[in-house]
């Protein structure tokens, strides 16, 4: 099955793949079986190849791939199970591409408890019908497997989290990044449509006369600058709110379940809480900074959201700096000294 859709990502390509592999594998040996008349065996792999197809076009057109990785996984064990049970015990060999298969699907813990189930009902399926050295060889075996599986499910996991967490946050401020910021925004803007955000208000800062602190003290000074001044942000939000390093020496914070009015005043008090801050590295000159409020209303793009903070943002900085204004189209009376 050819994958089309450019608004797939990497994640939901694996698993599109996956699931139209094992739809485009199984269908002969529907055929065969159905030919033969092994009716329990064609029927579960028609179920299975079914249910795979199901789960591709699921993740074809929702984009959603947790519910088709506990499909996947889930579907692997019950027919490795089934498959045991209605052919008998020569055919535990499914049981290790099935177990790296749950391995692969889902995190290392919950595949560790779906692995080990599964281990225990097959080892109860073949019981009967094995020596005691052969049930010994295969649970060494699956054993080696299940734990080698554990432990490269532990560090892949830890190296994908790694990645996206180096991949979305500014190495300079330790705050997340413009990639970071998409993400968060599109999320905001999604809740807001679908009514499970109530408000969401955006705060631009920028910090004042930036580039004369470069001038005088020098880049290394200003990158210090920056860091000190992420600090004091994060030290003044809220834990449901976010901060970003928009760009240069503007910062996006995201003010959750927050209206215009409430934005006005958490970013009021950040901004006093910037101005007496001690910054030992500008010799203990006073630092202060410019600052757009807008209200996401729902109906916009996020784009359109910033451009409006960024519009606010540019009204604070003509209007002498220091100070929070509030996109216009929003509230009247927008300027806040």
């Amino acid at each position: 099955m050819k994958i089309t859709n450019s608004k797939h990502n990497a994640d939901s390509a694996i698993i599109l793949f996956i699931s139209g592999s094992i739809t485009l594998c199984l269908l002969p040996f529907c055929v065969i079986r159905i030919m033969q008349g092994d009716w329990p065996v064609a029927a579960l792999n028609v179920s299975i190849t079914t249910l795979a197809f199901a789960l591709f076009c699921y993740v074809y057109f929702t984009y959603r791939t947790l519910i088709a990785r506990w499909g996947l996984s889930l579907l692997s064990m019950s027919a490795m199970l089934i498959t045991i049970h209605l052919k008998g015990a020569e055919q535990i060999l499914w049981l290790y591409p099935a177990l790296t298969t749950v391995f692969y699907m889902l995190s290392a813990h919950f595949a560790a408890v779906v692995g080990m189930i599964c281990l225990v009902a097959a080892f109860i399926i073949i019981y009967p019908d094995v020596n005691s050295l052969y049930l010994l060889t295969i649970a060494a075996t699956a054993a080696i497997t299940f734990v080698f599986s554990y432990a490269f499910s532990l560090k892949m996991h830890k190296k994908a989290y790694f990645f996206r967490n180096e991949s979305e946050t500014d190495p300079l401020t330790g705050l997340g990044n413009r990639r970071a910021l998409d993400s968060k925004l599109a999320e905001i803007t999604k809740k807001i449509k679908t009514k499970s955000l109530t408000s969401c208000s955006l705060l631009l800062l920028d910090i004042d006369n930036f580039k004369n602190i470069n001038d005088t003290f020098g880049h290394k000074c200003g990158d210090q600058v920056l860091e000190a001044f992420a600090n004091v942000l994060l030290k003044g939000i809220r834990g449901k709110d976010s901060a970003y390093r928009f760009g240069g020496e503007e910062f996006v914070i995201i003010l959750t379940d927050t209206p215009l009015e409430g934005a006005l005043t958490l970013a009021k008090n950040l901004l006093k809480d910037i101005e007496t801050t001690q910054w030992d590295m500008l010799e203990n000159k006073v630092l202060t900074s410019s600052g757009g409020v807008a209200e996401l209303d729902g109906t916009e793009a996020s784009y359109e959201w910033i451009s409006r903070a960024d519009r606010a943002l540019y009204e604070a900085k003509n209007a002498g700096r220091n100070r929070i204004v509030a996109d216009s189209s929003n509230l009247d009376d927008c300027a806040v000294a």
